[in-house]
């Protein structure tokens, strides 16, 4: 585990390029699929995180208790998160499942994202655990309405 510590804590870009030219995130023996080495390097920094795990339920309290807006999104179709650990985070915010916003990419743009919520979950249909990249035009408006929203008291 140390090994594989270091080799993805070693940051060039040399390094980036060697990964991505022996297509390492498309190798046979690499137990999950990735369309490039970006989604390949973004799971290993957060499977590598030692706090990840600890720091969890900490964090969402905070953000259940503080004035911070929140939005969750996911695709329908996601593989990496079980169904049951999304649920749980949803409880866990304070949304209920009747609460959830679905949108399909076919029939929805990104002016049907409501706005002015706090806390906001979204379920992307037919998105896998990389829909806020291939949905980008929803996960685009969903940052701007956390950014107007009002946190301050008024």
């Amino acid at each position: 585990m140390q090994k594989a510590k270091r080799m993805f804590y070693f940051r060039s870009e040399l390094w980036y390029n060697f990964l991505g030219m022996t297509r390492i995130h498309k190798l046979p023996s690499m137990p999950m699929r990735f369309d490039n080495v970006n989604e390949f390097l973004l799971i290993c920094t957060t499977v590598l995180d030692d706090q990840s795990p600890i720091d969890l339920h900490r964090r969402i309290e905070l953000l259940v208790k503080s004035n911070i807006p929140v939005t969750l999104m996911y695709g329908s179709e996601e593989t990496l998160v079980t169904k049951g650990s999304i649920a749980k985070l949803n409880e866990e915010l304070g949304v209920k499942p009747e609460e959830i916003i679905r949108l399909d990419g076919e029939k929805h743009t990104a002016d049907d994202l409501p706005a002015g919520k706090r806390i906001t979950s979204y379920v992307i249909q037919k998105g896998g655990h990389f829909a806020h990249a291939n949905f980008y035009q929803f996960s685009n408006r969903m940052v701007e309405n956390l950014l107007a929203y009002k946190t301050l008291p008024q």
